[in-house]
């Protein structure tokens, strides 16, 4: 985990999440991706979801049902 780093990359996100696999990480929004394992709060109507370090990342409406449907699996 990354504790509020900048990082600059020349990789794409898309990259990141064919090295990791699909059912633990999810980019949930064109800039992040996200943990699973690292969710402790999930906010709908605010479209947020809280990791354990406190960090709240938003994420797309387009996305929020593939969010959904994969809180349910875990």
């Amino acid at each position: 985990m990354l504790t509020h780093k900048k990082l600059t990359i020349s990789k794409s996100l898309k990259s990141f999440i064919d090295m990791c696999g699909d059912f633990e990480f999810l980019r949930i929004h064109h800039s992040y991706i996200i943990n699973f394992n690292h969710i402790i709060r999930y906010s709908r109507t605010d479209r947020f979801i809280e990791l354990i370090d406190g960090t709240k990342i938003p994420f797309s409406r387009v996305n929020q049902k593939l969010i959904e449907d994969r809180l349910v699996i875990l």
